[in-house]
């Protein structure tokens, strides 16, 4: 008699291999409070990047030096330390000499005052003359002497006085266009008469250095001169300056 046989199938090796990401799922439940949560928590970063930009940006120190603690090594971390300046052992070397300073306060000064009286010059000391004794002439001479001087001061009285004619005569203005170096002094003489004008040169020596004034025009009254310069300086677009000239 026969028996039957016992045939074993394994379906497992017919089915596909299952990866490891088969059959698994993520939820993601966000409810009210969680929102609130991360609501609070994201304001609360904000406020502090926002403070933390501030203090940075001030350059304000908020711990000190000998500061140890957690908090001071937290913003020690976040470079909010306190900073001390830089020390510079010969830091008078970097200065400007005062003498130099000081010319060029008063180079314009002594531009305007050149031709003049100097400011420091001393005033002249008249010395008293002692009255010399005047011999009493005689009768006849003292008439013939009032008849003379009548028409003399007829004449002074008639005659202008020449000295203070002579020197509102003199009195000169002219403008100041610039007071520059030979290579710019140059560059700009040669542009003036380019555009027609007929400036003159003048040399400062401040011992330093050489300065060259450039000089424009010759004006009888400051008005005319004045006028001159408010209509140079709008149209060529310079800073001329009207200074008195003697001739």
């Amino acid at each position: 008699m026969n028996r039957p046989k016992l045939v074993v199938v394994n379906t497992e090796m017919d089915e596909h291999p299952r990866s490891f990401w088969d059959g698994r799922g993520f939820r993601f439940d966000l409810s009210r409070n969680k929102l609130i949560l991360y609501a609070l928590s994201f304001v609360v970063s904000l406020c502090f990047m926002f403070i933390l930009g501030i203090f940075v940006g001030r350059g304000v120190p908020v711990v000190r030096p000998d500061d140890f603690s957690v908090k001071g090594r937290f913003l020690r971390l976040l470079g909010l330390e306190k900073q001390t300046g830089q020390y510079f052992p010969k830091a008078a070397a970097t200065w400007e000499d005062p003498r130099k300073m000081l010319e060029s306060l008063n180079y314009y000064e002594d531009l305007t005052h050149k031709g003049g009286t100097p400011i420091d010059a001393a005033p002249k000391v008249i010395e008293p003359t002692l009255p010399v004794p005047v011999p009493e002439p005689a009768k006849e001479p003292e008439k013939r002497a009032t008849t003379s001087r009548e028409p003399a001061e007829k004449l002074s009285a008639l005659q202008p006085d020449k000295p203070r004619t002579a020197g509102l005569a003199a009195e000169q203005y002219t403008l100041l266009v610039a007071s520059l170096r030979q290579p710019d002094a140059q560059v700009l003489i040669e542009k003036l008469r380019a555009r027609g004008y007929s400036p003159r040169v003048e040399s400062l020596d401040l011992g330093v250095a050489t300065w060259t004034r450039i000089l424009l025009g010759s004006f009888p009254s400051r008005e005319a001169a004045i006028m001159f310069a408010a209509e140079f300086n709008s149209k060529e677009n310079l800073q001329a300056l009207v200074v008195s000239s003697s001739k």
